[in-house]
Protein backbone atom coordinates (compact mmCIF):
# COMPACT_ATOMS: atom_id res chain seq x y z
CA UNK A 1 0.00 0.00 0.00
CA UNK A 2 1.29 3.39 -0.86
CA UNK A 3 2.36 5.70 2.60
CA UNK A 4 -0.34 8.35 1.34
CA UNK A 5 -3.31 6.18 1.65
CA UNK A 6 -1.69 4.04 4.24
CA UNK A 7 -1.62 7.42 6.30
CA UNK A 8 -5.45 7.78 5.52
CA UNK A 9 -6.41 4.21 6.14
CA UNK A 10 -4.72 4.65 9.93
CA UNK A 11 -5.95 8.44 10.33
CA UNK A 12 -9.84 7.27 9.33
CA UNK A 13 -9.62 4.01 11.53
CA UNK A 14 -8.59 6.55 14.49
CA UNK A 15 -11.31 8.70 13.48
CA UNK A 16 -14.02 5.83 13.87
CA UNK A 17 -12.46 4.55 16.75
CA UNK A 18 -12.49 7.69 18.75
CA UNK A 19 -16.34 8.42 17.82
CA UNK A 20 -17.54 4.93 18.59
CA UNK A 21 -16.27 5.76 22.25
CA UNK A 22 -17.97 8.46 22.67
CA UNK A 23 -20.72 7.93 20.59
CA UNK A 24 -22.21 5.99 23.47
CA UNK A 25 -23.79 10.05 24.90
CA UNK A 26 -26.10 9.84 21.44
CA UNK A 27 -27.00 6.26 22.10
CA UNK A 28 -25.63 2.22 21.95
CA UNK A 29 -26.33 1.63 18.60
CA UNK A 30 -24.54 4.83 16.86
CA UNK A 31 -21.89 2.86 18.71
CA UNK A 32 -22.56 -0.45 17.34
CA UNK A 33 -22.39 0.74 14.12
CA UNK A 34 -19.52 2.72 14.22
CA UNK A 35 -17.40 -0.33 15.68
CA UNK A 36 -18.58 -2.77 13.32
CA UNK A 37 -17.43 -0.19 10.55
CA UNK A 38 -13.85 0.40 11.90
CA UNK A 39 -13.65 -3.51 12.57
CA UNK A 40 -14.42 -4.01 8.36
CA UNK A 41 -11.93 -1.40 7.81
CA UNK A 42 -9.09 -3.04 10.09
CA UNK A 43 -10.32 -6.75 9.03
CA UNK A 44 -10.15 -5.65 5.09
CA UNK A 45 -6.76 -4.20 5.69
CA UNK A 46 -5.27 -7.33 7.83
CA UNK A 47 -6.70 -9.55 4.61
CA UNK A 48 -5.37 -7.24 1.81
CA UNK A 49 -2.27 -8.36 -0.11
CA UNK A 50 -0.02 -6.27 -2.46
CA UNK A 51 2.18 -7.65 -5.01
CA UNK A 52 5.55 -6.18 -4.91
CA UNK A 53 7.03 -5.46 -8.79
CA UNK A 54 10.89 -5.34 -9.88
CA UNK A 55 11.97 -1.80 -10.45
CA UNK A 56 14.58 -3.34 -12.41
CA UNK A 57 15.85 -6.65 -14.27
CA UNK A 58 18.62 -8.74 -13.54
CA UNK A 59 19.81 -11.51 -11.62
CA UNK A 60 18.48 -12.47 -7.72
CA UNK A 61 21.82 -12.87 -5.69
CA UNK A 62 20.09 -13.20 -2.50
CA UNK A 63 16.88 -13.97 -0.17
CA UNK A 64 16.96 -13.61 3.35
CA UNK A 65 14.47 -13.22 5.84
CA UNK A 66 15.26 -11.44 9.13
CA UNK A 67 12.55 -11.72 11.13
CA UNK A 68 9.61 -9.60 9.81
CA UNK A 69 11.63 -7.84 7.54
CA UNK A 70 12.86 -9.75 3.96
CA UNK A 71 16.02 -8.96 2.00
CA UNK A 72 15.88 -9.06 -1.63
CA UNK A 73 19.24 -8.23 -3.42
CA UNK A 74 19.13 -7.96 -7.41
CA UNK A 75 22.30 -7.54 -9.56
CA UNK A 76 21.52 -5.76 -12.59
CA UNK A 77 24.01 -4.56 -15.24
CA UNK A 78 24.89 -1.41 -13.52
CA UNK A 79 24.91 -2.60 -9.91
CA UNK A 80 23.57 -4.40 -7.21
CA UNK A 81 20.22 -3.58 -5.87
CA UNK A 82 18.97 -4.33 -2.28
CA UNK A 83 15.18 -4.52 -1.90
CA UNK A 84 14.32 -4.48 2.57
CA UNK A 85 10.51 -4.92 2.61
CA UNK A 86 8.07 -5.35 5.72
CA UNK A 87 5.18 -7.89 6.23
CA UNK A 88 6.27 -10.52 3.37
CA UNK A 89 3.96 -13.47 3.86
CA UNK A 90 5.21 -15.22 0.33
CA UNK A 91 8.27 -15.08 -2.44
CA UNK A 92 7.85 -15.19 -5.90
CA UNK A 93 11.52 -15.76 -6.91
CA UNK A 94 14.27 -17.79 -5.78
CA UNK A 95 18.05 -17.46 -5.54
CA UNK A 96 19.53 -17.60 -9.02
CA UNK A 97 16.20 -16.69 -11.04
CA UNK A 98 16.49 -14.05 -13.78
CA UNK A 99 13.73 -11.19 -13.39
CA UNK A 100 12.59 -8.61 -15.66
CA UNK A 101 11.33 -5.43 -14.77
CA UNK A 102 7.99 -5.57 -13.52
CA UNK A 103 7.90 -9.31 -12.15
CA UNK A 104 6.54 -10.06 -9.00
CA UNK A 105 8.86 -10.63 -6.07
CA UNK A 106 7.10 -10.62 -3.40
CA UNK A 107 3.53 -10.48 -1.81
CA UNK A 108 2.96 -8.18 1.13
CA UNK A 109 0.44 -8.07 4.16
CA UNK A 110 -0.70 -9.39 7.47
CA UNK A 111 -0.21 -12.89 8.56
CA UNK A 112 -0.50 -14.48 12.32
CA UNK A 113 3.11 -13.63 12.83
CA UNK A 114 3.11 -10.12 11.88
CA UNK A 115 -0.09 -9.70 14.30
CA UNK A 116 1.85 -10.84 17.39
CA UNK A 117 -0.45 -14.19 17.40
CA UNK A 118 2.29 -16.71 15.34
CA UNK A 119 5.24 -15.32 17.57
CA UNK A 120 9.21 -16.62 16.03
CA UNK A 121 10.99 -15.81 19.32
CA UNK A 122 10.67 -15.15 22.44
CA UNK A 123 13.15 -12.22 22.72
CA UNK A 124 10.35 -10.12 23.87
CA UNK A 125 10.51 -11.60 27.30
CA UNK A 126 13.24 -10.11 28.94
CA UNK A 127 13.11 -6.70 28.30
CA UNK A 128 8.96 -7.00 29.21
CA UNK A 129 9.52 -8.95 32.71
CA UNK A 130 11.68 -6.12 33.75
CA UNK A 131 9.45 -3.37 32.84
CA UNK A 132 6.08 -5.40 34.13
CA UNK A 133 8.15 -5.99 37.72
CA UNK A 134 9.08 -2.01 37.96
CA UNK A 135 5.33 -0.95 37.32
CA UNK A 136 4.12 -3.71 38.98
CA UNK A 137 6.16 -2.01 42.05
CA UNK A 138 5.37 1.22 41.02
CA UNK A 139 1.51 0.45 41.12
CA UNK A 140 1.91 -1.35 44.83
CA UNK A 141 4.09 1.71 46.39
CA UNK A 142 1.18 4.42 44.56
CA UNK A 143 -1.63 2.00 46.50
CA UNK A 144 0.21 1.48 49.41
CA UNK A 145 -0.06 5.06 50.19
CA UNK A 146 -3.52 5.84 48.55
CA UNK A 147 -4.39 2.89 51.37
CA UNK A 148 -1.93 1.36 53.52
CA UNK A 149 -3.98 -1.18 54.56
CA UNK A 150 -5.48 -2.04 50.96
CA UNK A 151 -4.64 -6.15 51.56
CA UNK A 152 -7.23 -6.15 54.23
CA UNK A 153 -10.18 -4.98 51.85
CA UNK A 154 -13.01 -8.13 51.01
CA UNK A 155 -11.85 -10.65 48.97
CA UNK A 156 -8.80 -8.99 47.53
CA UNK A 157 -6.16 -11.67 46.57
CA UNK A 158 -9.33 -13.68 45.36
CA UNK A 159 -10.35 -10.32 43.39
CA UNK A 160 -7.02 -9.85 41.87
CA UNK A 161 -6.68 -13.66 40.84
CA UNK A 162 -10.27 -13.89 39.16
CA UNK A 163 -9.51 -10.49 36.84
CA UNK A 164 -6.03 -11.32 36.18
CA UNK A 165 -6.48 -14.96 35.22
CA UNK A 166 -10.02 -14.51 34.08
CA UNK A 167 -12.34 -13.25 31.08
CA UNK A 168 -10.34 -10.21 31.29
CA UNK A 169 -6.98 -12.04 30.55
CA UNK A 170 -8.41 -13.27 27.28
CA UNK A 171 -9.56 -9.60 26.44
CA UNK A 172 -6.22 -8.28 27.45
CA UNK A 173 -4.59 -10.57 23.99
CA UNK A 174 -6.97 -9.28 21.82
CA UNK A 175 -6.82 -5.65 22.95
CA UNK A 176 -2.62 -6.18 21.95
CA UNK A 177 -3.54 -7.83 19.13
CA UNK A 178 -5.45 -4.68 18.08
CA UNK A 179 -2.96 -2.37 19.35
CA UNK A 180 0.12 -4.10 17.99
CA UNK A 181 -0.84 -6.05 14.96
CA UNK A 182 -2.78 -3.05 13.29
CA UNK A 183 -1.43 0.12 14.62
CA UNK A 184 1.90 -0.24 15.98
CA UNK A 185 2.66 -1.85 12.64
CA UNK A 186 1.50 0.63 10.32
CA UNK A 187 2.14 3.84 12.13
CA UNK A 188 6.03 1.53 12.60
CA UNK A 189 5.54 1.08 8.46
CA UNK A 190 4.90 5.40 8.43
CA UNK A 191 7.95 6.89 10.89
CA UNK A 192 10.10 4.18 10.30
CA UNK A 193 11.39 4.67 14.03
CA UNK A 194 10.19 2.45 16.94
CA UNK A 195 10.57 5.23 19.94
CA UNK A 196 8.17 7.81 17.43
CA UNK A 197 5.47 4.86 16.52
CA UNK A 198 5.88 4.45 20.52
CA UNK A 199 4.97 8.34 21.10
CA UNK A 200 2.48 7.84 18.80
CA UNK A 201 0.45 5.06 19.88
CA UNK A 202 0.64 5.55 23.06
CA UNK A 203 -0.70 9.08 23.03
CA UNK A 204 -3.33 7.99 20.74
CA UNK A 205 -4.82 5.18 23.08
CA UNK A 206 -4.26 7.60 26.21
CA UNK A 207 -6.43 9.99 24.33
CA UNK A 208 -9.44 7.11 23.79
CA UNK A 209 -9.30 6.83 27.56
CA UNK A 210 -10.29 10.17 28.36
CA UNK A 211 -11.42 11.58 30.30
CA UNK A 212 -10.67 8.61 32.80
CA UNK A 213 -7.53 10.53 34.86
CA UNK A 214 -6.43 6.68 35.99
CA UNK A 215 -6.54 4.94 32.75
CA UNK A 216 -5.47 8.09 30.61
CA UNK A 217 -1.80 7.78 32.18
CA UNK A 218 -1.63 4.57 32.89
CA UNK A 219 -2.52 3.73 29.15
CA UNK A 220 -0.20 6.35 28.07
CA UNK A 221 3.02 3.93 29.16
CA UNK A 222 1.66 0.72 28.83
CA UNK A 223 0.76 1.24 25.06
CA UNK A 224 3.92 3.47 24.41
CA UNK A 225 5.70 0.78 26.16
CA UNK A 226 3.81 -2.18 24.54
CA UNK A 227 4.35 -0.61 20.80
CA UNK A 228 8.06 -0.11 21.51
CA UNK A 229 8.49 -3.71 22.56
CA UNK A 230 6.09 -5.17 19.87
CA UNK A 231 8.42 -3.69 17.39
CA UNK A 232 11.65 -3.42 18.63
CA UNK A 233 12.11 -6.94 19.57
CA UNK A 234 9.17 -9.82 18.52
CA UNK A 235 6.13 -9.77 17.85
CA UNK A 236 4.08 -11.36 20.91
CA UNK A 237 0.69 -10.83 21.59
CA UNK A 238 0.39 -13.34 23.73
CA UNK A 239 3.19 -11.85 26.31
CA UNK A 240 2.36 -8.30 26.07
CA UNK A 241 -1.67 -9.40 26.62
CA UNK A 242 -1.13 -11.17 29.93
CA UNK A 243 1.25 -8.16 30.80
CA UNK A 244 -1.32 -6.24 30.12
CA UNK A 245 -3.73 -8.07 31.95
CA UNK A 246 -1.63 -8.00 35.33
CA UNK A 247 -1.19 -4.53 35.12
CA UNK A 248 -4.47 -3.38 34.53
CA UNK A 249 -5.67 -5.85 37.58
CA UNK A 250 -3.23 -3.96 39.42
CA UNK A 251 -4.47 -0.67 38.55
CA UNK A 252 -8.38 -1.07 38.92
CA UNK A 253 -7.90 -2.56 42.27
CA UNK A 254 -4.80 -0.41 43.89
CA UNK A 255 -5.38 3.04 42.12
CA UNK A 256 -8.30 3.72 40.37
CA UNK A 257 -10.85 1.89 42.84
CA UNK A 258 -9.73 3.39 45.46
CA UNK A 259 -9.75 6.75 44.10
CA UNK A 260 -12.42 7.27 41.89
CA UNK A 261 -15.01 4.32 43.26
CA UNK A 262 -17.86 2.59 41.02
CA UNK A 263 -16.93 2.76 37.56
CA UNK A 264 -13.31 2.91 37.91
CA UNK A 265 -12.70 1.49 34.48
CA UNK A 266 -14.95 3.68 32.20
CA UNK A 267 -14.23 5.78 29.54
CA UNK A 268 -15.86 8.43 27.19
CA UNK A 269 -18.91 9.56 27.94
CA UNK A 270 -20.00 6.54 30.18
CA UNK A 271 -17.27 8.09 33.07
CA UNK A 272 -19.89 10.27 34.20
CA UNK A 273 -22.30 8.40 34.71
CA UNK A 274 -23.14 6.46 38.01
Amino acid sequence: MEQKSLRNETILVCVMITATIWAFAIGAWLSVILGTASMILIIRSWIRRQFYLAEEGGLIEKIENRGLVTIIEIKTEKETKEYTLSHVVATSVKRGDRVKKGDQLCVIGDNGQTMGFCPDSLRIAKPLAIFLLSAVIIIVAIGYLIDPRFYERKNFVDKLYQQALGPYLIWSVVQEGLLNGYFSNRIGQLVKSEWKSALIVGLFFAFLHLPNPVLTIGTFFWASTSCYLFLKYSRNAYLLGFAHSILGTAIKFMIAAPLIGSGCMRVGPGFWWK
